[in-house]
């Protein structure tokens, strides 16, 4: 005779099939979508001047440049070579497969952080990467902000079980696209230091440093000088633009600047993030609106203690599209959908909340 005992083993049986055909269906799905679909992916630099580097072709050489450009001679590879060491196991197999790698990473680093970054989220806080229009833009070309959200948490969740120095050592995966991630090393670094890091937080960023780009160099020691040469052609072509640059943008970097300097001060690490990553985002270059999906981080980390003022910046970021029907310019644009309502969530949390606890590391 069946028992409660004996239903209740067969239910979180059955979960456990339907959560594993679930995930293998998503991926699935992703899968066909970077095959059929989205084939023009970013992912494809790395991954095919990886490709070019293992047969034995400079990836910042004319050859790479004409190849991965399809016969048209462009700019070429922008990315520093421990990108080529990063990607090797990539590419190794076929871009929609490494897409989707790459994806699921991001994906899931993107859903689970509302969950761990903060103790007490709200319910609804795991749909919040859903609500962000960056979010989806970022999964479309299969671009680095998800990948970053994924080191970022790793950093987070590590700092927080007291484990400084491997928490450092990860850190400078995010200056593998610099523009990007010398804002967030800049804003882990303030947030590290008011939690309480100290020494081991350094020597970890030290090592950490050494491991990813120091073993770079025993590959090839000539790589900089190249890379250099090819980011001053991939400037000129004028791709990226500066958000700060812009009136709207220039007013919020200096809001973001101002907040910085009141969050340490108040020793807010969370609000110190946020204010910092925010202005170093307005004032370096780059280009479209997949970078932002890294304002995730902050989000998830506001959203126990704004959950209201999270929710209605999240969804903002989709007030981009009429602000582009309107014939108000791109940077604009940007700056007023996806920077200004992050700023004003930092403005009211600034003049409202309360320091978080210190944690001595």
């Amino acid at each position: 005779m069946a028992t409660i005992g004996s239903y209740s083993h067969y239910l979180r049986r059955w979960q456990t099939y339907m959560l594993a055909l679930s995930v293998i269906g998503l991926i699935g799905v992703i899968y066909q979508a970077y095959a059929q679909t989205y084939t023009n992916v970013d992912l494809g630099w790395p991954w095919k001047a990886t490709q070019l580097w293992l047969h034995g072709i400079d990836p910042y050489s004319e050859t790479a440049s004409i190849a991965l450009q399809n016969g048209k001679q462009l700019s070429g590879f922008p990315y520093p070579f421990p990108v080529i060491l990063l990607f090797v196991p990539l590419a190794q197999i076929s871009l929609a497969w490494a897409s989707t790698i790459w994806a699921c990473i991001g994906f899931s680093a993107a859903l689970t952080l509302p969950i761990l970054a903060e103790e007490h989220p709200p319910l609804w806080a795991p749909i919040l990467p859903l609500l962000f229009f960056p979010f989806w833009a970022a999964l479309e070309l299969a671009q680095w902000g998800l990948f970053f959200l994924a080191v970022m948490l790793l950093v987070l969740l590590l700092l927080r079980h007291g484990r400084a120095g491997m928490a450092g050592l990860f850190v400078p995966l995010l200056l593998l696209k610099p523009q990007i991630g010398i804002a967030l090393v800049a804003a882990l670094c303030v947030y590290a230091h008011l939690q309480g890091s100290r020494r081991r937080w350094w020597e970890g960023l030290l090592l950490g440093l050494l491991i990813w780009w120091g073993s770079s160099f025993l590959v090839d020691a000539t790589w900089p000088i190249r890379w250099l040469q090819q980011i001053r052609r991939y400037s000129d072509e004028g791709q990226n633009s500066v958000i700060a640059f812009s009136l709207s943008g220039a007013l919020l970097a200096v809001l973001s600047l101002a907040l910085a300097v009141r969050a340490w001060f108040k020793r807010d690490a969370v609000l110190a993030l946020t204010a910092v990553m925010l202005f170093g985002m307005l004032v370096m270059p780059m280009r479209s609106v997949y970078n932002q999906s890294v304002f995730l981080l902050p989000l998830a980390l506001l959203v126990s203690r704004f959950p209201r003022l999270v929710l209605a910046a999240t969804l903002a970021s989709w007030i981009i599209f009429p602000l582009a029907f309107g014939g108000i310019d791109s940077s604009n644009q940007i700056a007023l959908s996806l920077y200004a309502p992050l700023a004003v969530v930092l403005t009211l949390a600034s003049f409202q909340a309360q320091p978080v606890r210190v944690i001595t590391i």
